[in-house]
């Protein structure tokens, strides 16, 4: 009976433990979608259609867009551009 429960329990860590790792390792597009990572997004409204509800309405509202850093609407309509070749890219993490 002690056996099972040890074994129960060390099975519940293990698996609880794995299937925990993903969740609090995975980036948004938002936390990835910065300077550092050759990106920026064009305008608030591709932030936003980016990010989750939370980011959307709080960390939207904060960030530089990809004007404040030479690449124009002009030079990219996408939501994420490449702050170096100043055009589309894919988002980070999609």
């Amino acid at each position: 009976m002690q056996f099972s429960l040890i074994a129960g329990i060390t099975s519940a860590v293990l698996i609880g433990t794995s299937l925990a790792s993903p969740l609090v390792e995975k980036r948004t597009v938002v936390e990835e979608c910065k300077a550092a990572n050759d990106c920026c997004f064009s305008t608030i409204n591709a932030c936003r259609r980016q990010a989750s509800v939370l980011e959307a309405n709080v960390i939207c509202r904060i960030l530089d867009f990809c004007p404040s850093m030479g690449v124009s609407f002009a030079d990219c309509n996408a939501d994420c551009c490449s702050i170096s070749r100043k055009a589309g890219r894919g988002c980070p993490g999609k």
